[in-house]
């Protein structure tokens, strides 16, 4: 009889300590590395992460730690750019934020929401592994010297070909 209780008890243990192994439940181990969708890039390290948007880029400031649900909410910052040319002593347009998903397999939606103000900025669908969609802001080329003193009218065509003309903007990580 005692061998039969040290066996139920035996086997009571194991199933205890495997039953968090067993369910589906994103670890932040799982999670570390590229993450791609439309219009966002995510790299999870273990401290945090960083981020590029269109026209922005950011940082999770602190280790993300899915609950057994799969969501999970992290502070950082979010940080606005703008096309043209940017002024050696222009600050940052930086913010606090939240970061808010829920992360299911190799999916995730993340939703950023600036908390200086609680302005929802967007929603986003990402998947493990895939490569990002991100349009950057159109950045004005900084030449030592104006075209016109370079000897010719024509500029660059390196200044001008990694554009849209339609949109303004360049992709970081895929085409249009």
């Amino acid at each position: 009889m005692h061998r039969m209780t040290m066996t139920r008890l035996f086997a009571l243990t194991a199933a205890v300590i495997a039953l968090p192994a067993c369910g589906d439940s994103p670890t932040a181990v799982d999670l570390i590395g590229d993450w791609g969708g439309e219009h966002v890039a995510l790299t999870i390290t273990p401290g945090g992460g960083s981020l590029e948007f269109d026209c922005a880029h950011g940082t999770i400031d602190e280790p993300i730690r899915p609950a057994a649900n799969g969501t999970f909410d992290a502070a950082g910052v979010y940080v606005r750019e703008h096309g043209g040319p940017i002024r050696e002593d222009e600050p940052p347009d930086s913010h606090p934020a939240r970061y808010r998903g829920r992360v299911d397999g190799s999916r995730m939606t993340l939703t950023v929401t600036l908390t200086d103000g609680e302005e929802w900025i967007a929603q986003y669908a990402l998947t493990q592994g895939a490569p990002a969609r991100v349009y950057k802001c159109l950045q004005q080329v900084r030449y030592p010297r104006h075209p016109a003193l370079l000897g010719t009218s024509e500029l660059p065509t390196a200044a001008v070909s990694p554009f849209s003309a339609r949109t303004g903007c360049r992709s970081a990580g895929g085409s249009h």
